[in-house]
C-alpha cells in the first residue's frame, strides 16, 4: 500500500517537475529527511528522496534536449551520436565555467566507482555509489544550471540594465519559459525544513516522544533522524547562512536610514521576514543544543568567527560598506560585532548550561567517553589502512576491513570512522581523499576570490562560513556519508559556485 501511494506521489511530481522544474528542485531541497522514506521498486531498494531527484534529472535532461537555444549549432545533424555529443557539451558547459571543478569532481566519481568494484559487498556498496555520489553530483548539475543571483535575472524596464536572461527551457504544454532558482529560494526552502526538523526536536525534549532508546535517558533529541549527532550535522551549516540572511535582511531595507518612508503594510512584511528569520535561528539552534551536538557548536562559533573576519576584511573601508544594495550604506563592524556576539553568546551559555554535566572542556579535548571511542577507533583505522592505503576498504567495507584489527571488542565496529579525512579514505581511497581535498580547494579558490567582486558578500561569506563549519564539525563526525548530509554538501557547494558566476 505505501508503494503505491508512493508511486502516486511520484507521478504527481513528475508532472510538477515538467510544469515547473525550478518549483520541483526546491522541493527536493526542502524534502532532504525523506530519504528516511523507503520502498523497493521490484528488486531495487530506494528512497523517496531518490526518486524525486531522479524524476528531476531526468526532466532537465529532456528540456535540455529540447531547448533550441542550447543546441543552436552550425551544422545541424539528426543522428543519435551527435545528439548526445551536443547534449553532454551543452551540460558541461553549464557546469564548468572557467574553473577546475569538472577535473576534480570527474576524479571524486572516478574514486567513488572504483571503490564499488573493491567493496566486499557490491549490492551495498551499489547502493552507497549511487545515494551519495552519483545522485548528489547529478543533482548539483541540474542546480548549477538553474541558479542565478538576482542581479542575474531580467530587470524592469523601468530601471535597471538588462542582463543576459537565464536558460530557457521547454516547459511543456506551457511553452518555454524561464525556469530559474535564486539563492535565497533556496535557503527559504531550507530554513521551512529547518523549522519543522528544530520544532519536532525541542517537542521530543519536553515530551521524550520519539526519542530513540539509547538516548532516552539523557533527552538527547533526534527530531525524525535515527541519532543525535545527525540532527546537528544538518542544523549546523545552515544556521550561519540563516545568520547571513537575517544580516542580509536588516541591509536590504530602510529599518536603519530611512524608517520614515517605512510605514503600514510594508513594515509589517519586513517585520514578519526578520521574526521568521530570527525564529528559525533560535529554533535551531535550540535543536542542536538539546541534541547535545557539541561538534555542531564548536562549528557554528567557528563558521560564524570566519563568516564576520571575511565580511569585515572584505573592504578597505573600516567603518562602512555597501552590503546589498548599491549605493545603501551601513555600519559594518558594529552589526558583524553584535550579531556575533549576540550569536556566539546564545551557544555558549547554553552549551555550558546543557552540557555542563559532561564538562565542556573535556568533551572538546576528547577525554570523555565519547572520546575515548573516536580516538580508539582512529588508532584502528589508521592500523586497517596501513594495510591497504591506495584502495581503502571499498565502500560499505569499512566494518569488514576493521574486525581484524578491533582491538577494543568492549565496542562496536562502527559504519564509518568518524572522521572525515578517514571516512574518505577508508570507503574510496587515496584517490577518493585526493579528489575531495581538491575539490574543497577549489571551492574555497573561488568562494574567497569573489567576495570582493561580488556584491553579495554575506551569500559569499555565509557559503564559505557553512563549509567550514561541515569540515570542522568531520573532525570528529560523519558529514557527508549519508544521503541528506551529500546532498546538503552539493548544494552548499552550488550556492557558493553561484556566487562567483555573477562575474565570470
Amino acid at each position: 500500500m505505501l508503494t503505491l501511494f508512493l508511486i502516486i506521489f511520484l507521478a504527481l511530481f513528475a508532472i510538477l517537475a515538467f510544469k515547473r522544474l525550478n518549483l520541483a528542485v526546491l522541493i527536493v531541497i526542502f524534502a532532504l529527511p525523506s530519504y528516511l522514506v523507503r520502498f523497493n521498486l521490484g528488486p531495487i531498494p530506494m528512497t523517496l528522496l531518490e526518486g524525486m531527484i531522479l524524476i528531476v534529472v531526468i526532466v532537465w535532461l529532456y528540456n535540455l534536449y529540447q531547448s533550441r537555444k542550447t543546441f543552436k549549432t552550425t551544422e545541424t545533424s539528426k543522428t543519435t551520436k551527435n545528439k548526445i555529443i551536443r547534449l553532454v557539451a551543452a551540460a558541461t558547459n553549464l557546469i564548468i565555467s572557467r574553473s577546475t571543478l569538472f577535473p576534480a569532481m570527474t576524479l571524486f566519481l572516478a574514486a567513488a566507482t572504483i571503490s564499488l568494484f573493491v567493496a566486499p559487498d557490491l549490492r551495498a556498496a551499489a547502493g552507497i555509489w549511487k545515494a551519495y555520489f552519483i545522485e548528489p553530483v547529478l543533482f548539483f548539475i541540474v542546480l548549477r544550471s538553474l541558479l542565478r543571483n538576482p542581479s542575474q535575472l531580467p530587470q524592469n524596464p523601468r530601471g535597471g540594465d538588462q542582463l543576459e536572461p537565464p536558460l530557457k527551457i521547454r516547459g511543456g504544454s506551457r511553452g518555454n519559459y524561464e525556469s530559474t532558482i535564486t539563492p535565497q529560494q533556496i535557503v527559504t526552502a531550507l530554513s521551512v525544513a529547518a523549522l519543522l526538523l528544530s520544532l519536532f526536536a525541542i517537542y521530543q525534549r519536553f515530551t521524550g516522544f520519539g526519542i530513540p532508546a539509547p538516548w532516552f535517558s539523557e533527552r538527547r533529541v533526534t527530531s525524525v533522524f535515527p541519532y543525535p549527532n545527525a540532527l546537528g550535522l544538518f542544523l549546523g551549516p545552515l544556521t550561519l547562512i540563516f545568520v547571513a540572511r537575517l544580516f542580509e535582511i536588516f541591509s536590504k531595507r530602510a529599518f536603519f536610514y530611512d524608517r520614515r518612508k517605512m510605514r503600514g503594510p510594508h513594515l509589517l512584511r519586513y517585520m514578519a521576514r526578520v521574526v521568521y528569520w530570527c525564529i528559525i535561528i533560535a529554533t535551531s539552534i535550540s535543536a542542536i543544543i538539546f541534541a547535545k551536538s557539541t561538534g555542531a557548536l564548536v562549528g557554528i562559533s567557528v563558521g560564524l568567527f570566519v563568516m564576520v573576519i571575511l565580511y569585515v576584511s572584505s573592504r578597505g573601508s573600516r567603518t562602512t560598506a555597501a552590503i546589498s544594495s548599491p549605493g545603501k550604506r551601513l555600519p559594518r563592524l558594529p552589526i558583524a560585532i553584535a550579531g556575533l556576539a549576540m550569536t556566539v553568546g546564545v551557544i555558549v551559555f547554553s552549551a555550558l548550561l546543557f552540557l555542563a554535566p559532561h564538562s565542556l572542556r573535556t568533551e572538546l579535548l576528547l577525554r570523555d567517553w565519547s572520546g575515548h571511542v573516536r580516538r580508539s577507533q582512529w588508532s584502528e583505522t589508521i592500523e586497517m589502512l596501513k594495510g591497504r592505503p591506495i584502495l581503502g576498504a571499498g565502500l560499505a567495507g569499512y566494518k569488514t576491513a576493521l574486525e581484524p584489527y578491533h582491538k577494543a571488542t568492549y565496542l562496536e565496529i562502527f559504519q564509518y570512522p568518524h572522521n572525515i579525512a578517514l571516512n574518505f579514505w577508508s570507503e574510496t581511497g587515496l584517490l577518493g581523499i585526493a579528489s575531495f581535498i581538491w575539490l574543497i580547494i577549489v571551492f574555497f579558490r573561488l568562494a574567497f576570490g569573489r567576495i570582493k567582486a561580488t556584491s553579495y558578500k554575506l551569500q559569499a561569506t555565509s557559503t564559505i562560513a557553512a563549509m567550514t563549519a561541515l569540515l570542522i564539525h568531520g573532525l570528529v563526525d560523519v558529514p557527508y556519508f549519508k544521503n541528506d548530509l551529500a546532498m546538503l554538501f552539493w548544494i552548499i557547494y552550488a550556492l557558493g559556485l553561484t556566487v562567483q558566476s555573477e562575474s565570470t
